[in-house]
């Protein structure tokens, strides 16, 4: 049961219980409905734990000193034509040197107690009025008012290298579209110096330099 829940909670009813049937000896209750049903009474009981936490606001006898929580929000649209609304999911991870790991997904606008969830999974997790929380996310508008809102006040939020390298893979491939002039292979290979030292400065913490290959890279080398 336990490994037909963790296979309901991440992949689709139908493919963890064809899964089960393939890997284990007949046993009965591996078809998709069942394992609908106990990944939701599963989901059920977690959730009571949760509202339980809300409600009684405990706390780590020890907390961490430091936690880093990284965050990622996604929609997912809404199918015609029951005009259903789109949703925004927020998943994270928490890391503290305290407890494992804890992942965590919440529907941003569409439970009135989002905010009070999350809070109660970071306290959960050890969080305490002097742990210091470093977030990390894609520096999105609405993930940077999610920090000041819902993660309170001693927070420090850092914009993850994996979303800094799109943003210079696409400026590099920008580069491509520059005015093919007789000059074009010497002001591309200028430009793509600049770039690659403006992504070497950010890697080490240099962020002041970085802005200044940025601006010699806008003013055409």
């Amino acid at each position: 049961m336990h490994l037909q829940v963790t296979l309901g909670a991440q992949i689709s009813y139908r493919k963890a219980a064809h899964l089960l049937r393939e890997l284990l000896p007949p046993t009965g209750g591996t078809n998709h409905t069942t394992t609908r049903s106990r990944v939701m009474a599963i989901g059920e009981r977690i959730d009571k734990e949760i509202r339980q936490e809300i409600t009684e606001n405990r706390t780590f006898a020890k907390p961490a000193k430091q936690m880093v929580i990284g965050i990622d929000g996604a929609f997912v649209k809404g199918r015609r034509p029951s005009d259903r609304a789109s949703l925004e999911i927020i998943t994270g991870r928490i890391e503290t040197e305290t407890v494992p790991s804890k992942m965590f997904a919440i529907v941003r606008d569409r439970d009135g107690q989002a905010k009070q969830r999350l809070q109660a999974l970071l306290r959960r997790s050890g969080r305490g009025p002097e742990t210091k929380v470093r977030v990390v996310s894609d520096g999105e508008d609405g993930m940077r008012s999610m920090v000041g809102h819902w993660f309170n006040a001693n927070e420090e939020h850092i914009l993850d290298w994996y979303h800094i390298a799109r943003r210079f893979e696409a400026i590099g491939k920008s580069l491509l579209y520059l005015p093919h002039l007789e000059d074009f292979g010497y002001w591309l290979d200028r430009h793509w110096g600049h770039l690659n030292r403006a992504k070497w400065k950010v890697w080490h913490g240099n962020g002041i330099r970085c802005l200044h290959r940025a601006d010699m890279l806008l003013r055409r080398g």
